[in-house]
């Protein structure tokens, strides 16, 4: 057994009973999982390199101060407000969530060394831990830290509760220290303190004991026991456990953390290991060794770091390939990374000294990432070409619904658009209905080799559509039905595989979620629904070699406004990405299809600016960076808005605001918004071929604009809204 066996032990950040796990394992194998102090992504990104590269699990932990420095110097951070240090580090924790999957190990983050003057900024941390807590069903951090030593004893430990039953409903694991460590630490200086003062006595720490374990078995214990510097008396540890343990008859009943880990002796180490210690901070060695990388590079290159030309090659040689800061900013994570992994093996865990091997076979996995990085290509999306019907049925145009829905004008239509000429300049991949997937155009060609041929990738729609009688027990919904769950788990392995076979490359499943406020809606019943459909969906397909489009869609019929929808997608996105993590699915093969935040139909209008903030804000919020791509669906628009011109706009907006800070290539996945001016010029008349191509070239075009952030509004011709109707509603 080693430590990824400890039930919810998962790559990522853990919380609650998963954290709380590792940590009894630790002391149950008498290793300490290091702690270590970042100020910035770059220290971060260090110490996660350093752990994936031994599978150990480690403590990512911020500081007051160098959460303040984390979210930048210059910004106010008053004293009894602390605002900069407690922005910096809620976006230091949300930023280890998304990146610490990506490293594929195990990670607690935590706040570390809260004095009495800081407790603003503990107390702005734990309204960041519910308000997580509230969407996620988690806290953001996985523990915090009061340091309340220097105040007397009885008034620490009383801090320490009242604190501690604010944390225990959200399963967040306190860590408090008793007793002065000597010398300077985080500002505080006890080098003149009597060494007889360093030192708590058994009894003191059975008294954080009688205060803390009758609200929560999950805090852990900082004794002092020497000083910073390194006298050390570890031995006491085991006094402390003995006296406890006298008391309630549990053996080593107390979780121990390992204050002032650099410069220590290995002996000293082992014994606080024995003695229960489970965390152990590491802090001065690791500046040292940041500062060390920059020094050495500096001395190794000094000649080519005089000015930005000239250097001892020539006089005319420049030198940006120096100076450029990701050199030398690379070259203090080097050295940090080097120095993090000496720590980590002295703190190791002796069960896990290889890594689990990945059932997942490694040539399926790198080739579905290749599959996702195609359909990322910059500028282009998907054409959602997946429709039952015909797509006119579902255009919205009054015209276009009377052309005949049958399979000769289906199969006529379709070859059109794919066959337009350089349509794969803004489309990577074709949605195709299973009709079309085993379909040949009137010539005798396969649809699918018309996907190909034309560099595109072929795509397939697996769900089955959902019953409108829904979810017994749940409200009916603004669609006129209640709460539903898509069909086709039961065949779904039989029907990816034979895709696979005829030559799809990546597929879709589309669950519906519903938004009314007053009836709550979505359920959490409907949410978990969808969460666990698509996830078992998408492990299917990666096991069969079809890169899954995750498509929880939030549609937009109702009166609610554009807050209430940004807070149920929000917890949508929540949820389904942990669920997908617990089934396994490569997030690194995998794209999301997900609405956009916005209005309902009948509610109070947003504009673009608006729905591109409260979109990208979410996505940021939930979206992990090691999912490559976000392709959004257009969703219906009111009848008197151009839902092919206001698609693209919104997109274009998103990727103007947000140019250069989104991890994923944000794109489209649009039906009714690349094709409604194609369908009405095309009517089912071959004589209208070529101008209904033009129509949905111009139209990808815009798209391809939008992917760039680059597209003016009202630049490419489109129908507009004459002759909207309302179209075809429900699954297909």
């Amino acid at each position: 057994m080693s430590f990824w066996d400890v039930p919810g032990v998962k790559p990522g950040v853990l919380t609650g009973d998963a954290a709380w796990g590792l940590l009894k394992y630790a002391k149950e194998h008498e290793f300490a999982i290091p702690a270590f102090n970042c100020t910035s992504t770059s220290t971060v990104n260090a110490v996660l390199e350093a752990g994936q590269a031994l599978n150990r699990p480690v403590v990512i932990q911020f500081s007051e101060g160098g959460s303040a420095f984390f979210a930048g110097e210059s910004l106010p951070n008053e004293k009894g407000t602390l605002q900069a240090s407690i922005l910096g580090a809620i976006v230091g924790a949300h930023y280890v969530r998304q990146v610490a999957p990506a490293y594929g190990i195990p990670v607690l983050c935590h706040s570390d060394n809260c004095a009495k003057k800081s407790l603003p900024w503990f107390d702005g941390m734990l309204e960041a831990d519910q308000s997580f807590f509230s969407c996620h069903g988690e806290p953001l951090f996985s523990s915090h830290m009061l340091n309340l030593s220097e105040e007397p004893n009885e008034e620490n430990i009383a801090i320490c509760a009242k604190y501690f039953k604010r944390m225990a409903p959200m399963n967040l694991i306190l860590e408090m220290k008793i007793g002065i460590t000597g010398g300077v630490e985080d500002g505080v200086d006890n080098s003149g303190v009597s060494k007889e003062k360093l030192y708590p006595t058994p009894e003191n720490v059975y008294k954080v004991w009688e205060g803390l374990a009758p609200i929560s078995e999950k805090f852990t214990i900082a004794a002092a026991f020497g000083n910073v510097h390194g006298v050390y008396k570890p031995e006491l540890l085991h006094d402390f456990q003995k006296f406890c343990a006298g008391k309630v008859g549990k053996e080593k009943p107390y979780f121990f953390v390992f204050h002032g880990g650099s410069g220590s002796e290995k002996h000293h180490i082992r014994t606080a290991l024995k003695a229960g210690a489970v965390k152990m901070n590491v802090d001065t060695d690791t500046q040292w060794a940041y500062w060390q990388g920059l020094l050495t590079f500096y001395k190794a290159k000094e000649g080519y770091l005089q000015g930005q030309i000239g250097n001892p090659e020539s006089a005319d040689k420049p030198n940006k390939s120096f100076y450029d800061p990701r050199k030398w900013v690379r070259e203090s994570e080097l050295s940090l990374v080097k120095r993090v992994k000496q720590l980590i093996n002295v703190t190791a865990d002796p069960t896990a000294s290889a890594t689990p091997a990945d059932p997942r076979p490694e040539a399926r996995l790198a080739e579905l990432k290749a599959t996702a990085q195609a359909l990322c290509a910059p500028g282009k999306g998907f054409l959602a070409s997946d429709e039952s019907a015909g797509p006119w049925l579902r255009a919205g145009h009054a015209e276009a619904k009377t052309i005949p829905d049958n399979i000769e004008n289906r199969a006529a239509y379709r070859s059109m658009c794919f066959t337009t000429p350089g349509l794969s300049e803004n489309i990577s991949g074709v949605i195709l209905h299973w009709e079309t997937l085993f379909q040949k155009d009137a010539a005798g060609n396969e649809m699918v080799d018309l996907i190909r041929n034309a560099g595109m990738l072929a795509g397939i729609k697996l769900d089955k559509g959902y019953d409108k009688k829904g979810m017994w027990g749940t409200a009916t919904g603004p669609l006129g039905h209640p709460e539903t769950s898509c069909r086709g788990l039961d065949d779904l392995q039989q029907r990816a595989a034979q895709c696979y076979q005829k030559g799809a490359r990546f597929a879709k499943w589309r669950n519906v979620l519903q938004l009314d406020p007053a009836k709550g809606l979505p359920s959490d019943l409907a949410i978990k629904d969808s969460a666990y459909v698509l996830a078992r969906y998408a492990s299917i397909c990666q096991s069969e070699g079809l890169c899954p489009i995750v498509e929880p869609e939030v549609v937009p019929n109702g009166d609610h406004d554009i807050a209430y929808c940004q807070k149920m997608t929000e917890k949508v996105l929540s949820v389904h990405f942990r669920v997908l993590q617990e089934h396994n699915v490569y997030l690194e093969g995998a794209v999301l299809k997900p609405n956009m935040v916005k209005n309902g139909l009948d509610g109070p209008r947003a504009s673009p600016e608006e729905i591109a903030t409260l979109t990208c804000d979410t996505l940021l919020r939930t979206v992990p960076a090691a999912m490559p791509g976000i392709f959004f669906l257009s969703g219906d628009t009111p009848l008197d808005v151009d839902n092919e011109d206001s698609a693209t706009i919104n997109l274009s907006t998103m990727n103007k605001l947000y140019k250069g800070r989104l991890p994923w290539h944000l794109s489209f996945s649009y039906g009714k918004a690349l094709q409604k001016t194609c369908i009405v010029t095309w009517l089912g008349k071959d004589k209208n071929k070529a101008a209904a191509q033009t129509a949905l070239k111009s139209r990808a075009e815009a798209n391809t604009r939008a992917v760039r952030g680059e597209y003016q509004p009202g630049s490419c011709a489109s129908v507009g809204t004459d002759g909207n109707i309302k179209g075809a509603a429900g699954p297909y």
